[in-house]
């Protein structure tokens, strides 16, 4: 849009508003006395000629402004001269032919006076640093980054959390952010890689023994990509063996709300940090793993109220392959009471026997009894134990008494109508 146009013999004034795109090259421009170009969207100039702002002009760049300047390897700049300058938004670079490294560009220069600055930058194929004078804005055309690739070898068969890949030499652009993707060249897809300070490393499983190419490709914000390979020499394990389960007896959960937790170790060969444990049982849940060595790993459960009583099978998987230990553990049903007979008596020592299902040897009896005290239980089966019980004199007669029952394993049961007679 212009307004206020008056004819010149070389050159037409306006005050110019850009919301679109304007293209100069191949022709002079220049904007005289006092006239305005504000640029709300792309100018762009190119071909060895400048936009020339002289007389007074004015040139304002918005937030959503792009000016695009040409870095010519044989002409030279195409960019802006003269005026008084605000600046923002945009400026792209665009590169014919290669600049030669060291070089310096005014893309804007002879300006009355400049304020703002650029917020951000699109660059060609070359690595630029920009700089502001009070008359100027300065493109230096500055020397990449390179990679140096790093092979590795890895055992699979021990924690490979960080594989370093490449290595960065940083040019003199000054300060750039990198990014880095891995290809493990396995057939798996690419994965970031991470960056601290100017080593490149990722985390990665391989499932075959090999020697693969790994291709490392790191870009800065400067618009520079580069790529390099390096190798990955790989010895995958042979597949693991379980051999034990210690303890080998867990115990349902009391209820669907309160299922028994617990850790086991597993005990075999070939175990790695990647490896999984399942189980045959659907009741169990793996809620830990913790690689201890390729001999031994520390596993958390939780066993549901749900879970069937009996022998369950245990599987470790790595990238070896699977090991099962086939009946290692067993669940075992919580215990029951059902009877505690005869009745406790005051001020005595009284062998009870006590029915129920589930006891296991080694069993522990508690009661709430104050004062009272609890043998050794003896002649245990799973169905039912004898226990001496010594009741203080004075005790209340009265069946509601708690005798509690806990097995080995954990599993526990309280009775509620211990009597005392």
């Amino acid at each position: 849009m212009t307004e206020g146009a008056t004819s010149n013999d070389d050159y037409i004034e306006a005050n110019l508003i850009n919301n679109g795109t304007v293209t100069i090259g191949g022709v002079s421009t220049k904007q005289d006395e006092s006239t305005t170009t504000t640029n709300a969207g792309t100018l762009a100039v190119s071909d060895g000629d400048s936009m020339a702002l002289t007389g007074g002009a004015v040139y304002t760049q918005t937030s959503t402004g792009t000016f695009q300047a040409t870095v010519d390897a044989s002409t030279g700049v195409s960019g802006l001269t003269g005026g008084t300058d605000t600046l923002a938004g945009t400026l792209a670079i665009n590169t014919v032919g290669s600049p030669t490294l060291g070089n310096s560009y005014d893309v804007i220069s002879g300006a009355t006076s400049e304020s703002g600055a650029f917020s951000a930058f699109s660059f060609g194929p070359h690595a630029y640093n920009v700089s502001y004078s009070s008359t100027a804005v300065i493109v230096t055309v500055e020397t990449p980054f390179s990679l140096t690739g790093k092979n590795s070898h890895l055992d699979e068969d021990i924690p490979n959390s960080k594989i370093e890949v490449a290595v960065i030499t940083p040019g003199n652009q000054g300060g750039p952010v990198y990014s880095a993707t891995i290809n493990w060249g396995d057939g798996t897809p690419p994965s970031a890689g991470t960056i601290t300070g100017t080593k490149i490393t990722g985390s990665h499983v391989y499932t075959t023994t090999g020697t693969f190419t790994v291709s490392t490709t790191v870009s800065d914000q400067l618009g520079t990509t580069r790529t390099i390979t390096s190798s990955a020499t790989v010895v995958v394990p042979p597949a693991p063996t379980v051999t034990a389960v210690s303890p080998a007896d867990v115990v349902q959960g009391s209820s669907p709300t309160k299922p028994t937790k617990a850790t086991l170790t597993l005990t075999g060969t070939e175990f790695t940090n990647n490896a999984t444990v399942s189980f045959s049982e659907t009741g169990i849940t793996v809620t830990s793993t913790t690689w201890k060595s390729a001999t031994t790993l520390s596993v958390g459960v939780s066993v549901a109220s749900s879970a069937a009583p009996g022998a369950v099978n245990v599987t470790v998987t790595t990238v070896g392959g699977q090991g099962t230990c086939t009946g290692c553990l067993t669940i075992d049903a919580q215990p029951t009471v059902t009877s505690v007979s005869p009745p406790l008596v005051p001020g005595s020592a009284t062998t009870v026997t006590v029915d129920g299902t589930g006891f296991q040897s080694g069993l522990t009896v508690t009661t709430n009894i104050a004062g009272a005290t609890v043998g050794a239980p003896s002649s245990i089966t799973a169905t039912s134990f004898q226990v001496t019980i010594t009741v203080p004199p004075g005790t209340a007669a009265k069946s509601t008494y708690d005798l509690t029952v806990t097995n080995p394993d954990h599993g526990k049961v309280t009775y509620k109508h211990l009597t005392v007679s």
